[in-house]
């Protein structure tokens, strides 16, 4: 049996988005009858019980030699890659052989790469940054309109490139919906609006409360506006979310949501960050009113903003209520825009990328 293992971290301050994308590939790979493990670390906020859930192996990391700095990426293995490459290894003795280690992780580089290469048949990283040196044989990059010349003094030439919209990893719900989302989305938006808002499992931030005021003082003027909040139950700021939303009816809070492309589904306009997400909203031809939360989401923005995706309002701590509410009247007046906007979501990302990736890399299995 084929046996795959993804080390990858998420905590309060890195997210959750970087197990997420593992976990979408994971499942798609278990169903062809391979072997999974998890290597992660014990950070706060972790999503080890979230793992476990699914039946996949799970080896606990507990090295802390330094604080993790939500704006220093290199900073989140929690302490240096000669430590967690140390533990890593030293932990290989309660797993099965590897035949493909699978790296999502920007604290690491072809220094741990060089380290645990031995212990494993092919390396293969997924990233999004294209901003240090690799030492693999994969290298997948989903960013929109990702060229090979980004990493061309990065790597060796031998390395396998899969880059581009071609290779989003999207969970199977949003495949399965996409006619769907087609069907919806070609009807105008109804005297009703709905908006989703989902800034990312944790909003260390608080960015949600920003938005949530903004919808506050648009419906005013838009009387049979409606929400849903989406946030992780490890969400810092969770407690201080539902306290505010218990004055309002009309907004309800999703936490930890399962289904994920209905609540897509059932929004009209999304307000969110420009994490992984950006592609399940893509996929389901959702406009969204988006705001950068973290350094790595500028090039995602950007892009998307560049194909008329998206309305891109730049990095959180220059947005103010207004910039909220302005974008979303704009949006709700001009339907020759929102029309438009949905058709460059559809053509970006058709919900199909998690398989290509497994026949491109894993033909085999």
């Amino acid at each position: 049996m084929t046996h795959i293992v993804f080390r990858a971290d998420a905590s309060v301050i890195i997210g959750t988005g970087h197990i997420m994308r593992c976990l979408t590939l994971a499942h798609q790979l278990k169903k062809r009858g391979v072997d999974i493990t998890f290597i992660t670390h014990t950070h706060s906020g972790n999503l080890i019980k979230e793992i476990r859930a699914f039946d996949y192996r799970v080896v606990e990391l507990t090295t802390i030699t330094r604080p993790i700095d939500k704006h220093n990426a290199n900073s989140w293995l929690g302490c240096s890659q000669q430590e967690d490459a140390k533990e890593c290894i030293e932990k290989l003795s309660l797993i099965p052989p590897i035949d493909y280690l699978i790296i999502d992780h920007y604290a690491i580089d072809e220094n741990w790469h060089k380290q645990l290469r031995q212990y494993c048949q092919r390396l293969m990283v997924i990233d999004d940054l294209a901003n240090r040196h690799y030492d693999c044989d994969i290298l997948l990059d989903q960013t929109l309109n990702r060229q090979t010349h980004d990493y061309q003094n990065l790597m060796h030439a031998h390395c396998q490139l899969l880059l581009g919209s071609k290779f989003m990893l999207l969970r199977e719900e949003f495949a399965l919906v996409r006619q769907q989302a087609i069907d919806i989305r070609n009807q105008e938006i109804e005297s009703s609006p709905h908006i989703l808002i989902s800034m990312g499992g944790c909003d260390p931030d608080n960015i949600n409360q920003l938005a949530i005021n903004a919808l506050i003082k648009l419906k005013k003027q838009q009387k049979k506006l409606s929400a849903t909040v989406v946030i992780s139950s490890k969400a810092p700021h969770l407690m201080l979310l539902k306290n505010q939303l218990s004055q309002y009816d009309w907004v309800s809070l999703e936490i930890d949501s399962k289904d994920m492309s209905a609540l897509m589904l059932n929004a009209n306009i999304a307000i969110g960050a420009s994490g992984s997400t950006a592609w399940e909203r893509c996929s389901l031809g959702l406009p969204c009113i988006t705001i950068v939360s973290a350094e790595n989401q500028q090039t995602i923005a950007e892009n998307l903003s560049a194909q008329q995706a998206i309305i891109n309002l730049g990095w959180y701590k220059n947005i103010t209520i207004d910039m909220f509410v302005v974008a979303i009247e704009n949006l709700l007046e001009n339907k020759k825009q929102y029309s438009h906007m949905v058709q460059q979501c559809f053509s970006i990302c058709d919900g199909q990328g998690t398989n290509n990736v497994i026949n491109e890399v894993f033909p085999d299995v």
